[in-house]
């Protein structure tokens, strides 16, 4: 459900009726946690709402090329120290919990060390057959030692290039406090 209050949306889960985060200026801000993210021409939020282990997932697409990425955000409290062993860690999990998709393997060349916003990150992206064809999913995980944001997005293989440059737009300018 929105709710317009002067020029920002808010985004409220139905369910538990908790404000999610707000629009304002194609900038995205989620209130849990204070990240932020800019939204490139083209990309609108569709729903935000509380998610799995305590999270809270927005949902956006791109009319573009006409998929979905998400979001999934959580206060979370990490040692600086331990954040890189955390980020694997992160991968292997969601790695391991994808047995929904056929064949799902990460690309063990694609998994890159990042900085964005001045926080550690690590990309991926991970195969699959999704309805008889090559699917990709692409993955960012950023780790702040307040916050854990995982950025993902699911396209057919041979589109890869084209949806990873315009999901990458909203994750680079991703501000995770």
């Amino acid at each position: 459900m929105r709710i317009k209050l002067a020029a920002a949306i808010l985004f409220v889960s139905t369910a538990a009726s908790a404000q999610i985060g707000s629009l304002q200026n194609g900038r995205y801000r989620h209130i849990a946690t204070g990240v932020e993210f800019t939204l490139p021409a083209g990309w609108s939020v569709v729903k935000a709402s509380p998610s799995s282990a305590k999270g809270d997932t927005i949902t956006l697409l791109d009319s573009v090329s006409r998929r979905e990425a998400a979001v999934w955000i959580r206060a979370e409290k990490h040692p600086s120290g331990q954040i890189q062993r955390l980020l694997i860690a992160a991968l292997d999990a969601k790695a391991a919990s994808r047995t929904d998709l056929a064949g799902y393997r990460v690309r063990q060349d694609s998994i890159q060390p990042r900085v964005i916003g001045g926080q550690q990150a690590l990309s991926a992206v991970a195969d699959y057959t999704g309805n008889g064809r090559p699917m990709t999913e692409y993955l960012t995980w950023i780790f702040s030692p307040k916050t854990h944001a995982l950025f993902y997005g699911r396209t057919p293989t041979a589109s890869l290039d084209a949806f990873r440059g315009r999901l990458d737009a909203i994750v680079n300018s991703a501000v995770v406090p």
